[in-house]
C-alpha cells in the first residue's frame, strides 16, 4: 500500500470505522496527538483513544484538505473533521453541538503500515464549537 493509499484509509478509519482504521497501523506504532496531550504506544492505546473519540462523536467524519507532500517514507497533509457531540469528551457532557475544523498529520510509514505519526490541530477551536469555551 503507498502512501496515498495509507492516508485515505487512515481517515476512513478516523470515520468510526475501527476495523478499517487499527490495521493500517504498525503494531509498534506511536501516536502523538499533541492538543490532547496524548502519546500513545501501540495499537491497543490507539484503539482506546479512537474509542473515546467515537463515543464522543459517534458520525465523526474525517477527509483530505490538502494533497499529501510526500518525502520518501513521510508524508503531511491537511483533514477536516465534522461531527455531532453526543457523548463524554474530557469529561465534557455531551451538547449536541456540530464541531467542524481543520488540523494536519505528519506520518512515517514502513513496509505498508503506520510507524509514527503525530497530529496538531486547535483544541480550544473543539472546545468553542461544543460551548464548553467561551467564543
Amino acid at each position: 500500500m503507498g502512501i496515498s493509499e495509507i492516508v485515505e484509509t487512515f481517515l476512513k478509519g478516523w470515520s468510526n470505522n475501527l476495523s478499517v482504521l487499527l490495521p493500517v497501523f504498525a503494531e509498534e506504532v506511536v501516536y502523538a496527538d499533541q492538543p490532547l496531550r496524548a502519546n500513545l504506544k501501540g495499537k491497543a492505546e490507539v484503539e482506546s483513544f479512537a474509542n473515546a473519540f467515537f463515543t464522543a462523536f459517534p458520525d465523526i467524519r474525517f477527509e483530505l484538505a490538502s494533497t499529501p507532500i510526500e518525502a520518501g517514507n513521510r508524508c503531511s497533509f491537511e483533514w477536516r473533521i465534522t461531527g455531532t457531540h453526543l457523548g463524554l469528551l474530557l469529561d465534557k457532557p455531551a451538547t449536541g453541538k456540530a464541531i467542524d475544523f481543520q488540523g494536519i498529520s505528519t506520518m512515517e510509514v514502513k513496509d505498508g503500515k503506520i510507524v509514527r505519526i503525530t497530529d496538531y490541530w486547535d483544541l480550544a477551536t473543539l472546545l468553542r464549537q461544543i460551548g464548553h469555551m467561551p467564543a
